[in-house]
């Protein structure tokens, strides 16, 4: 199974981090037809059930628009790095904070304040395992 059909998955089943990827990828021309296809019909589903239905009250939909796109509840902003630690765990925060700049999506976050996200992640993963 690909990258982008366990993504579809994920999002499908309500993770949002995992929707927000889906988007990204697809935006950037990554993922298959089909896959880009199953989820364009999951969307699709999901705006008639929750968005032009007209039982639902009109108050609702801009927080029921969300849900459909797969985007309720909370993204994990730190998807993207926690993959670059997980990737290379023998790198120290300084050295990371410099590749991720590149790889990652940091929204222009300082160094100091990566470097505190790497240590961050670092310990939930150690946490965790």
């Amino acid at each position: 199974m690909s990258k982008h059909a366990k993504l579809l998955q994920q999002a499908i089943a309500g993770d949002a981090t995992a929707a927000a990827a889906l988007w990204r990828a697809i935006d950037a021309g990554a993922v298959d037809d089909a896959t880009t296809a199953a989820w364009a019909r999951s969307v699709a589903t999901q705006v008639v059930a929750k968005v032009i239905n007209p039982d639902i009250a009109a108050n609702r939909a801009r927080e029921n628009a969300r849900a459909a796109l797969g985007l309720e509840g909370a993204i994990d902003k730190n998807a993207d790095l926690q993959e670059l630690v997980v990737a290379i765990p023998e790198a120290t925060p300084s050295q990371l904070a410099n590749v991720a700049d590149l790889l990652c999506d940091v929204r222009g976050a300082p160094r100091h304040k990566l470097m505190r996200r790497i240590e961050y992640i670092r310990r939930k993963l150690r946490k965790h395992n």
